[in-house]
């Protein structure tokens, strides 16, 4: 019983001397988490590499994507990489440096997964992938 007040008193502290931009991050992750479980939310919110390129476009999935987990387990360990890495990187930059981080950070990954998705498509001609 006291190693889970101990954990609780520590995540409490961690929350509470983490960033406003950390926090909001970490409410709109779980705020998505939720929102997910509406059937016409989740496609969305997903990135979908065949809603990239006209005459359907979804730009904003490249912004609601990252933040958005379909898993309790990956939604707890987003959150804890989010507070650790603002814990950690927005003392050493400053605020627009750590938004320009987690940004480049996550349109490469999504680039780069989108990319991966065409190749596969247009080597198999396999429309799931899309």
């Amino acid at each position: 019983m006291r190693n889970k007040e101990d954990v609780l008193k520590h995540v409490t502290n961690v929350l509470q001397s983490s960033s406003m931009v950390t926090r909001c991050l970490c409410v709109l992750s779980v705020l998505l988490y939720f929102i997910g479980f509406v059937p016409p939310a989740f496609s969305q919110l997903v990135m979908t590499p065949g809603f990239l390129i006209p005459p359907q476009v979804k730009l904003w999935t490249l912004l609601t994507a990252p933040f958005f987990e379909t898993s309790i387990i990956m939604l707890a360990a987003d959150l804890v990489i989010l507070t650790a890495v603002g814990y950690v990187l927005e003392p050493l930059w400053n605020l627009r440096s750590y938004l320009m981080f987690i940004g480049i950070v996550n349109g490469v990954g999504l680039s780069i997964a989108a990319l991966i998705c065409f190749a596969i498509y247009f080597i198999a001609r396999a429309e799931s992938f899309l």
